[in-house]
């Protein structure tokens, strides 16, 4: 039997296999868990320079967008609980635990992209470049972006039980390494890079794609380049990504020729 599922080209309805795993995002996989331990080590044993070990640590971090964000969208893996396993561990190497919130958050936003009072995206494109990150902070310490997950998308008992283990998971580690007096590698390899990440995932994310300088929302804009293509896994391209939800983030290149063949050129916004 063939397991797939239809998705939307630029044309019709096309039915494409999903794959058993999806390689390129479990190389991506790989590569982030096993190399934040290799730093981590590295740092601890061979004294690697602290300003290298904190610079690789944030690129290997960076990537954990993009693996739980194809695990949200069930791109990795035609086995649901699979791809959820492997979101909840890029979740908790990133030091965010709670994966099944961030992925129904995640969720909501597709569901309500543009709508003022249920996409969570909204309210914090409502700023300036400059302004962004303090309105970020903002946000947080006043509470004005959450979003009531209880009425528009709840978590399950096991996924609250999920969450909740992972965040305890994550409070164990951090106090085993500080106990262990490994501050430092929790610091360079975690800590600092969590931070960084949190704002450039935020920028690339949620600025780049949906920000009006008039305010508002947009749903489809990219900003090709190859260097931006490098840095962000190819979220520079977020805007192909909303239009085609179920492809995953190494196609979004493709997709983007495709469109600008097509009559959706006209939705795209290319800066």
């Amino acid at each position: 039997m063939q397991l797939g599922r239809k998705i939307e080209n630029e044309t019709a309805l096309e039915f494409i296999e999903m794959p058993l795993v999806d390689l390129p995002t479990l190389l991506l996989f790989l590569l982030m868990t096993c190399g934040q331990i290799f730093l981590a080590w590295s740092y601890s044993a061979l004294g690697t320079n602290p300003l290298l070990v904190a610079v690789l640590a944030t690129a290997l971090m960076n990537l954990s967008f993009t693996i739980w964000h194809e695990c949200s969208h069930r791109n990795f893996s035609r086995i649901a609980g699979f791809s959820d396993l492997i979101g909840a561990i890029a979740s908790f190497m990133a030091l965010g635990p709670a994966y099944f919130h961030r992925r129904n958050e995640h969720i909501i936003h597709h569901r309500f992209e543009g709508n003022p009072e249920k996409d969570p995206v909204y309210p914090r494109i409502q700023t300036r470049l400059l302004d962004f990150p303090i309105h970020l902070l903002r946000l947080r310490k006043s509470g004005q972006n959450r979003v009531l997950f209880t009425e528009l998308l709840p978590l399950s008992t096991r996924e609250k039980a999920a969450d909740l283990a992972l965040s305890l998971l994550t409070l164990a580690l951090v106090l085993a390494f500080l106990i262990a007096g490994l501050w430092q590698e929790l610091l360079l390899v975690w800590i600092l890079p969590r931070i960084a990440i949190t704002f450039l995932h935020a920028y690339y994310i949620c600025f780049l794609p949906h920000h009006r300088p008039e305010g508002g929302f947009t749903r489809f804009r990219v900003r090709p380049g190859i260097l931006s293509q490098l840095l962000t896994v190819n979220q520079n391209l977020h805007g192909v990504h909303h239009m085609f939800p179920l492809r995953p983030w190494h196609h979004y290149p493709k997709m983007l020729g495709a469109i600008r063949a097509s009559a959706r050129t006209q939705e795209l916004e290319v800066k």
